[in-house]
């Protein structure tokens, strides 16, 4: 029963920053763009998509709280999504010495769910339907 304690503070975690996220890039808040993308963005559609993909995961996360299980696919596509960030944006502004790029920040919160989060997923849950597919 811990790990669903600690699954439900992720849905919280998520709710909470992705839902706050999420709107600010939606509103178009100027800041908040800075913050994820340093800087004015080329087209402004990118903000958008970003923000609406983070304010869903913000509300799927609420469901989330009620039915961790149920709800750890976005767990695990989150894992896989911000590992990709990792590698694709923070590594490379730490390797060319941008320590203060929008990147490298994100990546810092990141690696939370990207390093911890994985050892709490319910792995049985999430491969049920591949382990009965090829059994």
């Amino acid at each position: 029963m811990a790990n669903l304690s600690i699954l439900r503070a992720f849905y919280l975690l998520n709710a909470v920053t992705a839902g706050r996220a999420g709107l600010q890039l939606l509103r178009n808040d100027a800041r908040a763009i800075a913050d994820s993308f340093g800087g004015p963005v080329t087209p402004p559609l990118a903000a958008d998509i970003i923000g609406s993909a983070w304010l869903g995961v913000a509300i799927c996360s609420v469901f989330g709280l009620f039915d961790p299980a149920t709800f750890s696919p976005l767990l695990l596509f989150q894992v896989v999504y911000k590992a990709l960030v990792v590698l694709k944006a923070t590594l490379p502004a730490l390797a060319s010495g941008q320590r203060g790029h929008p990147a490298v920040k994100m990546g810092l919160v990141f690696n939370l769910w990207v390093l911890v989060l994985p050892f709490f997923l319910p792995w049985g849950h999430l491969t049920a339907g591949l382990r009965r597919a090829i059994a």
